[in-house]
């Protein structure tokens, strides 16, 4: 039996250059994870977009928040819905080097 790891991500205003790579590595993910992504009153579109992946993955949970609760707040957040044994908390600027690393997890 394996143990679901529930990854949160607070997001804010990076679209373009963080979010959408970022989701595109975990969905690769060979384990047993889920995604909680959560928007933090981003003004680019985030909120829209990961409403629409979350559609096409159903490991990827969204979370929108009017206001920019920050990287504690929106990890506070995220928390609330988390369904896995595990927890990960991730920025969503962190640089992913091994672009395969989802890959690998698990």
């Amino acid at each position: 039996m394996s143990n679901l790891t529930s990854i949160i991500v607070p997001l804010w205003n990076h679209l373009e250059d963080l979010t959408k790579p970022w989701v595109s590595s975990m969905r690769k993910c060979a384990g047993d994870c889920e995604l909680i992504l959560v928007d933090n009153g981003s003004k680019d579109g985030t909120a829209g977009w990961i409403k629409q992946i979350a559609k096409l993955d159903k490991r990827i949970i969204p979370v929108i928040s009017k206001f920019n609760l920050g990287f504690g707040g929106g990890n506070n957040l995220g928390y609330k819905r988390v369904t896995g044994q595990e927890v990960c908390f991730i920025s969503n600027d962190v640089l992913l080097h091994d672009k395969e690393w989802a890959v690998k997890f698990g």
